[in-house]
C-alpha cells in the first residue's frame, strides 16, 4: 500500500463539512411553525445514528451476545430563538398539542402528533445536497430552557428540543 499524498488526494473527494447542513421540519397545522425558517434557526444538528440491541442467551455459565432489534437514540437539535419566538412557540404548541401543561390531556388526534423530519448534509455547490435522511415519526420529547444571563451581552439565545422518531431512512 502506497503512503504517496497524490494516491490521498486521487481517493478524497474534499470531505463533507459540518457546518453545511440544513434541517427540514414539518409542524402539525395545530402547532402551526414555518418549516423555512425553522430551517434557518437550527444551529446545530447531527446525523441520526443507530444502534443494534443484544440479547444475552446463557450458555454453560457464559452469556452468548446475539443481535436484537434496533435502537434509535433521541435527536437533539439546538436552535436559535429570534425575538418573535416563532420556532421555540411553534415547538411547544407542538408538544402541548400532545399533553397540554395545562390540562395534562390533548385534543388532537393521535396521529397528527407524529411529523417527519428531513436532515442534509449540504455540498459547497449551491443547491448540492450530499447526503438526506428522513426521521420518520418525529416528535419534540422535550423542548429545553433559555438560559437567561446578564453577562451574556453579545450572544444570540438558543434552546435544545430533543426528538423522539420511530426510523430514519436514507432518501
Amino acid at each position: 500500500m502506497s503512503l504517496d499524498v497524490n494516491d490521498f488526494k486521487a481517493k478524497f473527494s474534499g470531505g463533507a463539512r459540518p457546518n453545511r447542513f440544513r434541517v427540514l421540519i414539518s409542524f402539525p397545522a395545530y402547532a402551526g411553525g414555518d418549516t423555512e425558517e425553522t430551517s434557518f434557526m437550527v444551529k446545530a444538528a447531527a446525523m441520526p445514528g443507530v444502534a443494534v440491541g443484544e440479547i444475552n442467551v446463557p450458555f454453560r455459565g457464559r452469556q452468548i451476545p446475539y443481535p436484537g432489534d434496533k435502537v434509535f437514540e433521541p435527536w437533539t437539535t439546538t436552535i436559535l430563538n429570534d425575538t418573535d419566538f416563532a420556532v421555540r412557540d411553534a415547538m411547544v404548541a407542538w408538544s402541548n398539542g400532545i399533553n397540554d401543561n395545562a390540562t395534562n390531556s390533548s385534543d388532537q388526534p393521535i396521529d397528527s402528533w407524529f411529523s417527519d423530519i428531513i436532515v442534509e448534509q449540504l455540498g459547497l455547490a449551491e443547491g448540492e445536497v450530499l447526503k438526506r435522511y428522513k426521521l420518520h415519526g418525529a416528535y419534540p420529547q422535550s423542548v429545553g430552557e433559555i438560559s437567561l444571563d446578564n453577562e451574556s451581552g453579545d450572544t444570540i439565545e438558543t434552546f435544545e428540543t430533543q426528538f423522539r422518531f420511530l426510523y430514519w431512512t436514507q432518501v
